[in-house]
């Protein structure tokens, strides 16, 4: 075995494209992640480097746009299994172990416009790979770019310059300071954990010629495609609230949920969150489902069960009368739900 993994599988002919993109010997036992990456040899033959993208423009597709567009989503199923055995990708919070008044909000979500991200691969076929998870390889929305689009949104609807640092106290408390200051540090009360999206898919930029009218050289961009669903998971902890008095806990609260909500409503359904959003990448569908948010310090009441027994209905199993699970449908109802716990956790705590 070589040192160097890409000398070992030679891809240097249209033959041996096929055979890498299809999984047949020698590439038998490499995961279509991997024999992407290996058609990237190609880039520096004229003559297969076309073919290695996308195969002879009049008959079906090959190469690498064929692993995206037929296969690539496979892999991503796959790798979604494994995300959920090791619960990341719908993560869980312990929100009885937080200070009061901490909340988790999480839901699922479908994509009314396609999503686009830069990737740090060096070496890759495509210029414009999408951002993807380091080991499982699916396509992602990082936490760090999550909690920076939100920020935007924040200072969008406070109507601060987006070219200055100059964040008020609402957004420091909630974001944190920027990162190049140096005194007077403040962790932010929101955490942000990635999303991972379950389909790909391509974008194609055709530049024309200006004599001709015509374009002669498709420039791929990797994208989730309309349609793809994630997962969106938020975690606020007020930290800073503790043996604080309660008229000041409520002021702060009310300031923090409500920018939180009318940030992240903002950014789902106007602003977006993809690269290229002012052109309207990464919108989300009005349509979420969520469950309840959870407050810390508030407690959940069941509906007694004998309401939800239907007459003559045959139960066959215990997990049948499990009283199950309210659904959140829209922001407007997280809105009022997160209300309502607030007002509660706080009669609580009296």
């Amino acid at each position: 075995m070589s040192y160097d993994w890409f000398v070992d599988f030679e891809v240097q002919n249209q033959s041996a494209i096929d055979n890498c993109v299809e999984g047949r010997d020698p590439f038998d036992n490499v995961n279509i992640y991997s024999r992407t990456k290996l058609l990237a040899t190609c880039l520096s033959n004229g003559n297969i480097k076309n073919y290695a993208k996308s195969g002879d423009k009049i008959k079906e597709p090959k190469g690498y746009k064929k692993i995206i567009l037929k296969k690539y989503n496979s892999l991503i199923q796959e790798e979604i299994g494994r995300l959920e055995a090791l619960n990341l990708y719908k993560p869980s919070v312990e929100i009885s172990t937080l200070p009061p008044y901490s909340f988790f909000l999480q839901f699922a979500f479908t994509l009314a416009t396609p999503y686009i991200s830069k990737d740090d691969e060096e070496f890759y076929i495509c210029d414009s790979p999408i951002k993807k998870d380091k080991v499982f390889k699916v396509p992602m929305v990082s936490g760090s770019t999550w909690k920076g689009n939100m920020r935007w949104t924040a200072r969008q609807r406070k109507k601060l310059n987006p070219d200055k640092s100059d964040d008020d106290k609402v957004l420091i408390r909630l974001f944190g300071n920027e990162k190049k200051e140096e005194r007077a540090f403040c962790r932010g009360k929101l955490s942000f954990y990635p999303t991972f999206f379950d389909k790909i898919s391509l974008e194609v930029i055709n530049p024309h010629d200006r004599k001709t009218k015509a374009g002669t050289v498709p420039i791929y961009i990797e994208s989730v495609p309309d349609g793809a669903k994630g997962t969106f998971s938020l975690l606020y902890v007020p930290f800073d609230l503790l043996g604080k008095p309660s008229e000041k806990v409520k002021q702060q609260l009310t300031e923090d949920i409500n920018l939180v909500c009318d940030s992240l409503e903002e950014m789902m359904l106007t602003y977006g969150f993809s690269a290229k959003k002012s052109c309207g990448f990464g919108i989300i569908n009005k349509d979420i489902e969520g469950d309840v948010p959870e407050m810390s310090g508030c407690t959940h009441k069941e509906k007694p069960l004998a309401s939800k027994l239907t007459r003559g209905k045959t139960y066959t199993s215990f997990k049948e009368l499990a009283s199950p699970k309210q659904k959140v449908s829209s922001f407007s109802e997280m809105r009022a739900l997160i209300e309502q716990k607030k007002e509660e956790a706080m009669k609580n705590a009296r």
